[in-house]
């Protein structure tokens, strides 16, 4: 609760931070990036500003909250998503929708065999990636070692992640026996999977 209190006053902090400086310095355009509930409370108050809004790497509405995707497509200028089907998808609920690539394609993927040498593994194997969010990190990886006991497998642990949520996903996984395998934050996860 205390974490949860926390992650919401730094939240509401960090729009008021953007608001002021939206208000201060008058821009433009606005790129939205990620974080879909914080950038989707952003629209009315960019709009109301006679700010363009562009939102990169669009919500996943096809796989969560899928009503929102109209009131979204509203109060964009311009959408560039990353997965080819979103652009018809987006199109059909009013956004100026344009397919741009995915960034984890253009990162040079190891062959197999590479992969698994990095890796040191000898069998088939899953990968255990917790998320790039420290509390997603510390409410996913118990249940996800639980459930990788006794199979082969790697933790896929961003370079991202704070110090101290590292060092309790590594004392976690050493207790599982299950080797973590940093995964630098620029490159992601494609690399190796």
């Amino acid at each position: 609760v205390i974490d949860d209190a926390s992650r919401a006053a730094s939240v509401l902090a960090a729009m008021r931070a953007v608001r002021r400086a939206v208000v201060r310095r008058r821009p433009r355009v606005a790129l939205l990036v990620n974080y879909t509930d914080f950038n989707a409370r952003l629209l009315g108050f960019l709009r109301d500003r006679g700010v363009r809004v562009v939102w990169y790497a669009a919500p996943q509405v096809w796989a969560w909250r899928p009503g929102r995707a109209r009131a979204i497509a509203r109060g964009v200028d311009a959408m560039a998503v990353v997965l080819p089907f979103e652009e018809a998808l987006w199109r059909e609920r009013g956004a100026d929708a344009r397919y741009v690539g995915h960034p984890s394609m253009e990162i040079a993927r190891l062959d197999r065999a590479s992969a698994r040498a990095l890796l040191g593994l000898r069998a088939r194997s899953v990968a255990v990636m917790p998320g790039s969010r420290s509390h997603e990190v510390r409410r996913l990886l118990p249940a996800m070692l639980e459930a990788a006991r006794g199979i082969e497998a790697r933790v896929l642990l961003t370079t991202a992640l704070g110090d101290d949520v590292r060092r309790w996903a590594r004392r976690e996984a050493d207790r599982a026996e299950i080797p973590v395998f940093d995964v630098d934050a620029a490159e992601g996860a494609p690399r190796v999977l």
